[in-house]
């Protein structure tokens, strides 16, 4: 499965933007941008596991996606009596780029599975001798 725009929609809850959209756009470019930075970090994608790497890639554009679409917005009111509903915006720009923290690299979840050998000591004592 390769990650597409239609597939952040559903992981968001939302309908699918339109192919043309400038929405489906934008997220289709950061689909792009996020594999060109985990293919800088590990090298070829093809050698890494295919479903974690879609997995990544939707979750990462999704939490983006998610920030972008409430950006600017400053508050919200809602009241029930009557029916008001407010929300506040203002312009700002979001120069954030991709969060790939430790739960992408820390997890190891993009890195190739190594042998994971164990082994134990058993603790010993020596007493000082006394002179």
């Amino acid at each position: 499965m390769t990650v597409t725009p239609t597939d952040v929609a559903e992981n968001l809850g939302r309908p699918a933007p339109d192919q043309n959209s400038p929405l489906y756009k934008q997220w289709d470019r950061w689909i792009t941008a996020v594999l060109l930075v985990i293919k800088n970090r590990l090298g070829p994608t093809e050698q890494l596991d295919q479903d974690t790497l879609d997995y990544v890639v939707l979750e990462t554009v999704s939490e983006r996606a998610a920030v972008a679409l409430r950006q600017g917005q400053t508050s919200t009111t809602v009241t029930v009596d009557d029916g008001t509903v407010t929300n506040r915006w203002e312009n700002s720009t979001d120069t954030r780029g991709f969060d790939f923290d430790d739960r992408w690299w820390g997890w190891a979840l993009l890195l190739p599975r190594t042998s994971q050998e164990g082994f134990s000591t058993r603790p010993t004592f020596a007493p000082d001798r006394r002179c």
